[in-house]
């Protein structure tokens, strides 16, 4: 059940997102957009805590990281940009091991090709971390 909540506030955020500022470069580049930041923050934020609740310690941290991703979102240092990456990273990772070595494995590949290919493909990573959370969100329960 709480699958299908995450789920759901995670396509409210993106559709919301896409019809008021357009496809960014990156998910986390809503904090920057006054339209939709407070919506961002607040969907990471019930989407972690969310998977804090699941009794299972790596969905526990994974929600823990999530919920760093819209603290250090703002770029104004090195260090609040290295925390915002590792918040990012280690949700990928924890989810993607609760929900077994194969879908942390994909998971993470899927978001470094995106970012590899962000300056070559426009959008690449918003559309890779994209399938990355919805492939998590699937596979953890």
């Amino acid at each position: 059940m709480i699958i299908i909540v995450q789920l759901l506030i995670f396509i409210w955020f993106i559709v919301h997102a896409i019809k008021h500022v357009g496809v960014l470069p990156s998910i986390s580049d809503h904090f920057y957009h006054p339209r939709v930041s407070k919506a961002f923050k607040a969907a990471m934020w019930v989407i972690g805590s969310l998977f804090t609740i699941q009794g299972d310690t790596l969905l526990h941290y994974a929600g823990l990281f999530l919920i760093g991703v819209p603290i250090f979102g703002d770029f104004k240092s090195r260090w609040t940009q290295a925390y915002h990456y590792l918040s990012a990273l280690g949700f990928f990772v924890l989810a993607g091991l609760a929900a077994g070595i194969w879908v942390a494995v994909s998971s993470f590949l899927i978001v470094a090709a995106g970012f590899l290919l962000s300056d070559k493909v426009n959008n690449s990573l918003y559309y890779a971390e994209i399938l990355a959370i919805v492939i998590i969100c699937i596979f953890v329960y």
